[in-house]
């Protein structure tokens, strides 16, 4: 297993209080690949340097966790269905 870090940008035009949903949406899906969530943290409603999907601000979401890297394709996958996230980034941590 190795250590990674995603961070994703939820969508403004969501309720603030679906967010934490969402974030569990996510967790569920690491856990399902067999991943071990470390840490989860809310960076908060920012604005972005560039409209993405016709919106200028967005709330991120970071997640650390641990996962096969074969799985990683998957988790990629599985976070491109959830309409929610306009982006993300996942960092394999050294």
């Amino acid at each position: 297993m190795k250590n990674y870090e995603l961070l994703s940008l939820i969508s403004s035009k969501i309720d603030e209080k679906q967010l934490p949903l969402i974030g569990e949406k996510i967790e569920g899906i690491i856990k399902d690949l067999k991943g071990n969530l470390i840490n989860k943290e809310n960076l908060g409603k920012k604005e972005i340097a560039y409209p993405i999907k016709h919106e200028n601000k967005g709330y991120f979401l970071a997640f650390r966790f641990t996962l096969e890297p074969k799985e990683v394709k998957k988790l990629e996958e599985k976070l491109k269905n959830i309409s929610e996230i306009l982006r993300f980034q996942i960092i394999k941590k050294i």
